[in-house]
């Protein structure tokens, strides 16, 4: 900046030295030169106003990645003028949602006219999240860097930072809350229900010589067993909180809190238990519910979950969801902090602690 503007008050003492040597010696050299360098500046104003309505600008990224791996993308620039891009260069702001932290990076380029580019780009995000990418502004300067000329662009681009993850020796034991009466049966996994047999499969051990086929071993020689279906509550609720308790919460505990989250998540996919995650929206002030019966619906999920913008408030989101329309069982909330489970929730509630340190050995 200061080389900047160096160049500019040499520029003007120039322009003021050659316009004083022509009126003092009236020499048509120096009237020359002025001319000269006048129409250098001209032009240079020409043609970066061209630029600033001729660029185009595409910003491409993978969509999902892990923290502090390498997320790769690429910045396309569309030159559609007539001159070229001698020097230049775009902001990009990177912000992780989850955490409320970013950084700037200077992508600089140089053009042929009536060309395009793709100049790659690497990010590493040192915590899971909803991470935007976005194209503040481009910067362009004339050939001899003595001024720029800044344009606005504002595109941006949204990448979901996965959590690494643990789901062995889980903490947490859900099946006893299932609920072993219900009408609903599970579409992923076998159980021990009589009352509903959802096909059969021939004999291995460890199978219970109870459920044997007796009439269909009998007819293809072969020892068959019955596959009994599994009643699940399919209003079983895992509740990630998106509100903060106060604003000394570090990123590192966010991270960690997520990935906490998210374990557990994955451990009942895997599993085979049908539940339904649930979050509060403070863009859309309202509460989401979303079933989960498959890993695949368990991302996409995580997607919306880690792009969540977060607030400061001493009281729990659970305060703003409205539960009445939604019929469930029991309500498992993983809490930041200390929490009172409000009133107006007429269902069982269960608290699952936030450990401090978390997934510690996790890399």
């Amino acid at each position: 900046m200061r080389k900047m503007v160096k160049k500019k008050i040499a520029g003007v003492c120039l322009c003021l030295i050659l316009g004083l040597l022509f009126i003092i010696t009236e020499s048509k050299i120096f009237l020359a030169l002025l001319s000269f360098l006048l129409m250098i500046i001209v032009i240079e104003v020409i043609r970066i106003g061209l630029l600033k309505k001729k660029c185009s600008f595409q910003l491409l990224m993978q969509t999902s990645g892990q923290k502090k791996e390498i997320l790769k993308g690429k910045l396309i620039v569309h030159n559609n003028s007539i001159f070229p891009v001698i020097d230049a260069y775009c902001k990009l702001h990177v912000k992780n949602v989850l955490t409320n932290k970013g950084y700037a990076i200077n992508v600089p380029f140089a053009l042929k006219a009536k060309h395009s580019e793709e100049f790659p780009l690497e990010i590493i995000s040192e915590h899971c999240g909803g991470l935007r990418i976005t194209v503040d502004q481009v910067n362009y300067l004339d050939f001899s860097r003595s001024f720029k000329t800044t344009k606005i662009i504002g595109t941006s681009i949204k990448s979901t930072i996965f959590p690494n993850m643990i789901t062995e020796n889980n903490r947490w034991d859900f099946s006893a809350r299932m609920n072993q009466d219900s009408t609903v049966y599970s579409e992923y996994k076998s159980g021990h229900d009589p009352g509903e047999i959802i096909g059969h499969k021939e004999y291995s051990p460890g199978d219970n010589i109870r459920y044997i086929h007796w009439k269909l071993t009998a007819k293809i020689d072969k020892t068959m067993v019955k596959e009994l279906g599994f009643p699940v509550d399919d209003t079983f609720v895992l509740f990630y909180e998106t509100k903060l308790p106060h604003e000394n919460i570090t990123p590192d505990t966010l991270d960690d809190y997520a990935a906490q989250f998210a374990s557990i998540a994955l451990y009942l996919v895997e599993q085979r238990v049908l539940y339904t995650i649930a979050f509060y929206n403070s863009e859309k002030k309202s509460c989401e519910f979303h079933k989960v019966g498959s890993e695949q619906e368990l991302y996409n999920i995580f997607t919306d979950l880690f792009d969540q913008v977060r607030v400061v408030d001493d009281k729990s989101s659970l305060n703003d969801c409205l539960f009445e329309e939604e019929q469930f069982g029991v309500l498992y909330y993983f809490a930041l902090d200390e929490v009172v489970i409000p009133n107006t929730i007429n269902h069982e509630v269960v608290v699952i602690p936030y450990l401090t340190k978390g997934i510690e050995n996790e890399e």
